[in-house]
């Protein structure tokens, strides 16, 4: 059965809605267009509490009866507006969604994303968390009256401590105490932080609270869950839905009506219209209640007890002792098809690699990551302060690993990324070293000179970096054309188009910087398809493809984006009538046992960035079936 595709426009980006009919609710009737509609009702409010933040959702494609799966990256054929965020954990990295808009709401509810669990820190400040949760969970034999009898216990003993904290129903059992904080501890230090709380509390409230995870040490306790304050944790959002029968809200309240409340389900989609025009928003002062941990009254291990230094942004200058403790997100870029022109432009290669701010003081060197992860450790070359003219100063640029013709090769960095041990960092050093393509100065020698221009920052990071080491300045030039052209024929990835005249603006995406990805054209065998999953679980989710080379196939990955309404049901009546075969490459792929091989008899049109390591297409996109 074809679906049926509604084309609009919210808040300037273009979005397709799909099967808005489907019952996502079966047990109310509710269908996706009322969850989208709800979802952009409140988005005002919601995105007060989640714009920013690297988020997961958790998806139920056929309804809250069926499966569910947890959705932390966004498919391969999103839109490019959609934002994300990678961030490293112990067993890999993850790409984030982050979600920024209206529009991008209203795309994640067409994915019957109906939980949306944002997590308790910024992506453009990534180490350092701006609120604390404490998660009331009720055991199977205790009455909501338990939890509120916890809840309202835990008011007075938060405010003694001059917090501010909010409260939530959870839309499931419990509640959830929100406790805004300024951003001035890492996640390690907040959840040492509430654990020494919690505990303080349990301590006087034993007959009632518990901090065992295990359920059959609680016995009637209210579990006070603090395990959320990590990192790697997310919790259901302010007005997010829950999965779960007659459509029940996280939704925010008084400290006055928690007494009335009867039930943590009790605000749901059927009546928030209510409950908001009463309430309003009753978390609407958030930003106003942040306030500093007092971490001198706990005894907390580390070295430093003081919150991070703030810059004194009247003076424009940085107390250089602090200068590693100052957290600086990157600035990001926008895409552009065309190359702008005009005096004020010069033009980089746009290297790839690992986006670095590097950090100067004295003769010490830290390297953070763009999510803010610290990678000193794992490129000792790089640490060598005499490699600067400074005595210290902030600078954004990217570690690349090189091949043997001088390109930047992404496999050979992200090996780098992932070593752990001290002795194969300190082969690789030498075996395969990383060198540092410099493109920004942000800081110098205790000066802020962010609001200065690209061409006075440009002039000032020159005179800072010595020649002949790993660190290089990624040079400019005049010629946009040119470079462009030099560098697809070099089969790198594009160019970076900046406008001179332009401040650095930490953290934000900016006009000032353009990126023009190097695209080329190629006609492509389909060799096989994968099974559809999601909005297109009823056709196919990607092709194989690949080129007769000297009587052997040559593999060239495959494709999942580029497809439309229009050209699905062309793609999905070829697929239909292909007849299948055993696989005709030797190599290995990913998730095999969705794929189906078939006889090549047609080619596509397939767009793509440049070529991976492998041999297959980097970043390709299906323009169209050759019809011959």
């Amino acid at each position: 059965m074809s679906k049926k595709y509604v084309h609009t426009e919210i808040d300037g980006f273009p979005i397709r809605l799909s099967n808005l009919q489907k019952l996502l609710y079966p047990d109310i009737g509710v269908v996706k267009a009322e969850v989208i509609a709800y979802y952009l009702k409140v988005a005002p409010y919601l995105l007060k509490y989640i714009a920013g933040r690297p988020t997961t959702l958790i998806r139920f494609p056929d309804g809250i009866h069926k499966s569910k799966f947890y959705a932390k990256t966004i498919p391969d054929w999103a839109p490019e507006w959609i934002n994300t965020h990678e961030i490293h954990h112990s067993d890999g990295a993850i790409n984030y969604l982050v979600i920024q808009n209206k529009a991008c709401i209203a795309w994640t509810a067409n994915l019957a994303g109906l939980e949306i669990h944002p997590m308790q820190m910024n992506a453009n400040n990534i180490e350092y968390p701006d609120y604390f949760v404490l998660d009331l969970d009720p055991p199977e034999n205790s009455t909501f009256d338990h939890v509120k009898e916890v809840a309202m216990l835990l008011k007075p003993f938060l405010t003694s401590m001059g917090f501010k904290p909010l409260i939530k129903t959870s839309g499931s059992k419990g509640l959830h105490i929100f406790v805004p904080i300024n951003s001035s501890i890492t996640h390690n230090e907040l959840a040492i932080y509430t654990k020494q709380i919690a505990k303080e509390f349990v301590q006087k409230n034993k007959k009632i609270a518990t901090l065992n995870l295990r359920k059959e040490a609680r016995g009637n306790k209210i579990l006070i869950d603090i395990y959320r304050n990590h990192k790697a944790q997310s919790i259901v959002a302010p007005y997010s839905l829950r999965g779960k029968p007659n459509a029940p809200i996280s939704c925010p309240i008084a400290w006055s009506s928690l007494e009335k409340l009867k039930s943590a389900q009790e605000i749901h989609l059927r009546n928030i219209d209510d409950h908001l025009l009463e309430y309003g928003d009753v978390w609407k002062d958030w930003d106003t209640l942040k306030v500093d941990i007092p971490l001198e009254i706990f005894e907390v291990k580390k070295q430093n007890k003081k919150s991070i230094p703030k810059l004194d942004t009247s003076k424009n200058t940085i107390d250089n002792s602090a200068i590693f403790k100052v957290p600086i997100a990157p600035m990001l870029a926008e895409s552009g098809e065309e190359i702008p022109k005009g005096k004020n432009y010069r033009y980089e290669v746009k290297w790839d690699g690992i986006r670095a701010i590097i950090k100067v003081n004295g003769d010490s060197i830290h390297i953070q990551s763009r999510s803010g992860s610290d990678l000193t450790y794992q490129f000792p070359e790089l640490t060598k302060a005499d490699n600067f003219n400074c005595k210290n100063g902030i600078f954004d640029g990217e570690i690349l690993s090189l091949d043997k013709e001088g390109k930047p090769d992404f496999a050979k960095v992200i090996s780098r990324l992932h070593l752990k041990e001290a002795g194969r960092i300190d082969r690789a050093s030498r075996t395969n070293p990383v060198y540092c393509y410099l493109f920004d100065c942000i800081y110098l020698d205790g000066t802020d000179i962010q609001n200065q221009t690209n061409f006075y920052r440009k002039e000032k990071l020159i005179q800072s970096i010595k020649s002949e080491n790993n660190y290089k300045i990624s040079e400019s030039v005049e010629d946009g054309k040119s470079l462009y052209d030099a560098v697809k024929k070099m089969n790198l990835e594009g160019i970076m188009a900046k406008d001179m005249t332009k401040k650095y603006v930490s953290g934000k995406r900016s006009e000032a910087w353009i990126k023009i990805k190097v695209r080329s054209d190629i006609e492509c065998w389909i060799i096989g398809f994968t099974d559809g999953k999601g909005d297109r679980s009823n056709s196919f989710g990607a092709l194989h493809l690949g080129i007769h080379v000297e009587g052997d196939w040559k593999y060239l990955g495959k494709v999942g984006t580029g497809f439309n309404e229009e050209n699905i049901p062309i793609v999905l009546k070829f697929l239909q009538a292909s007849e299948q075969c055993e696989k005709l490459i030797e190599d290995n792929i990913k998730e095999a046992y969705r794929t189906h091989w078939v006889i090549p008899t047609k080619k596509c049109k397939i767009r793509f960035a440049s070529y991976t390591n492998t041999g297959t297409l980097r970043e390709p996109v299906f323009l169209s079936l050759i019809l011959e």
